[in-house]
């Protein structure tokens, strides 16, 4: 942050933002924002597709074919 003289928004990629120098982003007055809430829908997705994976034997069809 000290060589960002103009550094107006930090865009943090993970849910976690326990380690920011919020002080410091506080003083400068620079917008903090995550990705919260960003792997809700891709990980409901992956879970029915796992379960229909598993409940249709999807691997034994495939050794079969």
């Amino acid at each position: 942050m000290q060589k960002a003289a103009n550094l107006k928004w930090i865009m943090v990629m993970s849910a976690g933002m326990e380690i920011m120098p919020f002080k410091a982003i506080e003083e400068r007055g620079i917008m903090v924002t995550n990705a919260r809430g960003i792997h809700k829908i891709p990980m409901a997705e992956y879970t029915i597709g796992m379960l229909l994976q598993y409940e249709k034997k999807l691997k034994l069809l495939m050794k079969n074919e």
